[in-house]
């Protein structure tokens, strides 16, 4: 018999509407941002995630992201890079948050990037879909094989792929709908 693998924020109350909003308020986020939950580790693609978060601004369309996590060793050059680039409005990095808390972003969030370059599971992806929330991800084994046809799938190494799949996340709420659907 196999058992599936599932997150533990089932196993916590759903966020109200209240205290996502406070939420909200308390960390001034936008009315839409994609979601990226994982800690600042190399492998988690985050330099190239802010890279493709440029793309779309320089070519007038705003697109917002709040990265949740520890910051872990790669931290200084990813804030190194999000002032080169001029992104620290567009993006966000909470630090380690309370499972109510990522509850309540991932209620919030108009959909969930997850950009990492290898996994052994990719658990956020199975929390957006168990959380309704619709999902852009790498194109790598494990998370194709979690996420089927229920994803918007992308190369994590080209910096272009991530930047249009974040844009027509962002844009396409049939999509969006879609996904979350599936």
């Amino acid at each position: 018999m196999t058992i599936p693998l599932a997150s533990s924020l089932g196993f916590h109350p759903k966020p109200s509407p209240q205290f996502c909003e406070e939420l909200r308020a308390r960390w001034q986020l936008p009315n839409a941002f994609a979601l990226y939950p994982a800690m600042t580790n190399g492998h988690k693609n985050h330099a190239r995630l802010i890279d493709a978060v440029a793309a779309p601004r320089d070519a007038g369309r705003l697109v917002h992201v709040v990265c949740s996590g520890r910051q872990a060793h790669v931290w200084p050059s990813i804030q190194k890079r999000l002032h080169d680039l001029r992104l620290e409005d567009q993006v966000r990095f909470t630090g380690f948050i309370s499972a109510a808390e990522l509850l309540a972003l991932y209620r919030l969030a108009q959909f969930v990037v997850f950009p990492s370059l290898f996994e052994g599971a990719g658990l956020p992806v199975l929390e957006a879909m168990e959380q309704g929330v619709p999902v852009a991800c790498s194109a790598i084994p494990p998370l194709r094989e979690y996420a089927g046809e229920a994803a918007l799938f992308f190369d994590p190494a080209r910096t272009d792929d991530i930047a249009q799949a974040l844009d027509r996340m962002s844009s396409d709420r049939a999509l969006r709908d879609d996904l979350r659907d599936a």
